[in-house]
């Protein structure tokens, strides 16, 4: 009696041990998250030949949604621009990530109302320029410049100078909030000896 309880026992181990999902065993169903690829060449008795692009575990995450392959993971952070995982909120551990300043370039292109308000006053000031200047060497005499050609070009540099100051403000308080995530690329072949599926 005490023998087929025992059996019993070792065999519902064996069953217990067949459904437990292990990156061996599992082969073809661990995927990548992302691209849901596995990344592995097989032969043609579906045995593992080689592994061209492994994949990794670089967050908390568990079972199935913890595997990544390191370039779809440089990719994913790249687009989205985060540091840490979506689905765990951990960090992502084995990058090395350094944060880029963004341009004044880059700040109007993400910005269409900030480029747009910038475009129109260059617009204006270039015409009003061209303006003040046809009417200056319509009035212009003798005497040389007049007041009037003077108080507009102080006009034109303040509103020059105040629509600059204005729009840097806007830019300084926009750089902390977009800063660009820069990955170290050397430091990524390191990677897959820590993180590497088993």
């Amino acid at each position: 009696m005490n023998n087929d309880v025992a059996n019993q026992h070792e065999n519902l181990e064996k069953f217990e041990n067949k459904l437990r999902p292990t990156p061996r065993s599992i082969g073809n169903s661990i995927r990548c998250r992302i691209c849901y690829d596995a990344g592995e060449e097989k032969d043609n008795y579906n045995q593992i030949k080689s592994i061209q692009r492994p994949l990794i575990s670089p967050c908390q995450c568990s079972g199935s949604i913890k595997w990544i392959h390191l370039d779809c993971l440089i990719k994913s952070i790249e687009f989205k621009n985060r540091t840490f995982c979506e689905i765990c909120l951990s960090k992502i551990k084995g990058i090395q990530i350094s944060f880029v300043r963004r341009t004044f370039l880059d700040f109007l292109r993400l910005n269409p109302d900030i480029r747009n308000e910038f475009l129109i006053a260059v617009l204006i000031i270039f015409l009003l320029q061209i303006s003040l200047i046809s009417q200056h060497f319509q009035r212009y005499d003798e005497q040389g410049f007049s007041t009037f050609f003077w108080l507009h070009v102080l006009i034109q540099i303040s509103f020059i100078t105040l629509y600059s100051i204005y729009t840097y403000v806007i830019y300084q308080q926009w750089i902390p909030r977009n800063l660009r995530i820069q990955i170290n690329r050397n430091d990524t072949t390191d990677l897959s000896r820590g993180l590497l599926r088993g």
